[in-house]
């Protein structure tokens, strides 16, 4: 298995990785046509191709918030992706099997107030998963995405806002059809 983080530039952060997972080599490239070329060249093939990108929701009044923060959300969650699935398309429809995977999220399905910047970001790259399963499916690759909505994390559901305060748990238990967020 092969894996990218953008913060394998660090050479700390490739060593803290292969002490966690000493099966994967970590790929310190950081365009998308040198990480599927690096990923090609360490098995000669791509059965999976998995795009978890992530990062930390800029929220804010659509008229505070600043272009820069909705495009730099934008490179992250829709053209980085975007670029990885473009540079291994002609790899995967060479081989007899592939797969690709999204992680992304529900969120643009029940918003949060103030969540314009990663609720457009979020559309994108679920609009580009639809995209691509239409696209792929001719050659016999299965695109899928796992979108999530309601999974307890630090980057998307703070404990100190939606699970300390007492506002957001009532959000929480409002919005969310189990009524709390849930852990893994």
């Amino acid at each position: 298995m092969v894996g990218h983080d953008g913060a394998f530039i660090s050479s700390v952060a490739q060593e803290a990785n292969r002490s966690v997972h000493p099966d994967v080599v970590v790929l310190p490239d950081q365009a998308p046509a040198a990480i599927v070329e690096s990923a090609w060249a360490v098995r000669n093939r791509l059965d999976v191709l998995v795009s978890n990108d992530a990062c930390r929701p800029i929220h804010g009044p659509i008229e505070e918030a600043e272009i820069e923060g909705l495009q730099s959300t934008l490179d992250r969650l829709v053209v980085f992706p975007f670029g990885i699935a473009r540079a291994a398309i002609p790899r995967l429809k060479a081989q007899a099997k592939a797969r690709v995977v999204f992680i992304s999220s529900n969120r643009n399905r029940l918003p949060l107030r103030g969540g314009s910047i990663p609720d457009i970001a979020r559309a994108g790259a679920n609009a580009l998963v639809k995209s691509l399963r239409i696209e792929l499916a001719p050659h016999g690759i299965p695109v899928n995405a796992i979108a999530a909505n309601c999974l307890y994390s630090e980057t998307y559901y703070p404990k100190a806002r939606f699970v300390d305060a007492a506002a957001g748990r009532a959000y929480i238990e409002q919005t969310v059809p189990a009524g709390r967020l849930v852990e893994s």
